[in-house]
């Protein structure tokens, strides 16, 4: 949907407000046993809505643009965040721990290497007779 193209009858396609419930039934409710009088409850329906939706037709008046201006910019900072600053950011740290994934592993095929080799010639009692030899004894 481009802008051009706003639904003035669906205002929520995404139902993200669906738990927002601003319904008379949804907010007032008289149980069984305790019920008013029938006038009062037919002019408290009435007084419930045209005072919610007076006050939300002129808090959307007075502030809605305001507001929805202050998203807009809200999300084009977020937006331009991530494109040009965490997203390269993140890349740039992908490539240094490959390098430095690359590094370890070469210092532990090292480290491996020779200790398998020193285990290996202990067990063939070589290390101890270098050992014994660098000693002099």
């Amino acid at each position: 949907m481009t802008e051009q193209e706003v639904d003035l009858v669906r205002r929520d396609p995404n139902e993200l407000n669906s738990h927002v419930k601003v319904a008379f039934e949804d907010v007032l409710g008289e149980p069984d046993g305790a019920h008013s009088i029938d006038c009062v409850w037919n002019l408290s329906y009435k007084c419930f809505n045209g005072g919610k939706n007076c006050c939300y037709k002129l808090l959307t008046t007075l502030c809605g643009l305001c507001i929805a201006l202050y998203w807009g910019c809200m999300f084009a900072q977020i937006t331009f965040e991530q494109v040009w600053c965490v997203t390269p950011g993140l890349r740039t740290c992908s490539i240094y721990a490959g390098c430095c994934q690359i590094y370890w592993h070469f210092c532990a095929m090292l480290l491996s290497t020779n200790m398998r080799d020193m285990w290996i010639n202990f067990q063939q009692n070589k290390y101890v007779e270098k050992v014994m030899r660098r000693l002099d004894l």
